[in-house]
């Protein structure tokens, strides 16, 4: 009988809760966060990563155009220019490197002992 009332008792205390408790409707998201959307940062990506850019090394064709894409996105945004002369660029000092594919190996090793390797750039790894 006691569990009985026990039980009858959680019951309506549940159920007096579930009457009490408000939902409260989600705020709003801030400013700009609706120009987000799945589909436009894969459009994006896709662009980014495209063989029209030739891999964006630095200093390149592709790393330029990388750079225009990007500074007319952040116009279109109505992002603010903060980058040199009033641009969305900014320059900073890069250093090249170079390396010689006939010359480049690589290998891993386990306590000084030969795990996998000698492996010739471009033609085992890359």
């Amino acid at each position: 009988m006691r569990s009985l009332f026990l039980i009858a008792v959680t019951v309506v205390a549940l159920v007096a809760l579930a009457a009490t408790t408000t939902t409260t409707p989600t705020a709003p998201p801030p400013p700009g966060m609706n120009q987000f959307n799945a589909e436009a940062i894969k459009a994006h990506v896709r662009f980014l990563s495209s063989d029209l850019l030739e891999g964006r090394g630095p200093g390149t064709r592709g790393d330029d155009l990388a750079m225009q894409y990007i500074a007319a996105q952040f116009e279109a945004a109505g992002l603010k220019p903060a980058g040199d002369n009033g641009t969305y660029i900014q320059k900073v000092p890069l250093i090249g490197i170079a390396t010689d594919p006939a010359k480049t190996s690589l290998a891993f090793t386990k306590n000084g002992a030969p795990v996998l390797g000698p492996m010739k750039l471009e033609t085992e790894y890359v």
